[in-house]
């Protein structure tokens, strides 16, 4: 690599969106679960990893609503429903953190 070009690899426009397996959904339950029992995971990120990992939440919840639109199973739909209250949560509470995290 050249002094001062860094290399960024490009997030594609639409990364697939997984199926939604049995065991994905006994994932998301247990996660409830887990939720409601007060069980928390803390990580530490950067401001830079912070931002970026909010920005892919914000651009995957987009594309996983319109997965859910096109969707006609029922089930299928319910599992990325899920998925997305999920991502909600995490990318409001990563955007609370940056709200009230010192500035730069």
């Amino acid at each position: 690599m050249r002094r001062g070009v860094s290399h960024v690899l490009p997030i594609p426009p639409v990364l697939p969106i997984p199926p939604v397996l049995p065991g994905r959904m006994r994932a998301l339950a247990i996660s409830g679960t887990a939720r409601a029992a007060g069980w928390r995971m803390h990580i530490e990120l950067s401001r830079d990893d912070a931002e970026t990992l909010r920005d892919l939440l914000r651009h995957q919840i987009v594309e996983l609503d319109k997965e859910i639109n096109r969707t006609d199973s029922i089930a299928f739909k319910e599992g990325l429903r899920q998925l997305d209250r999920c991502m909600e949560r995490v990318l409001g509470e990563i955007s609370a953190a940056l709200a009230n995290a010192p500035g730069v």
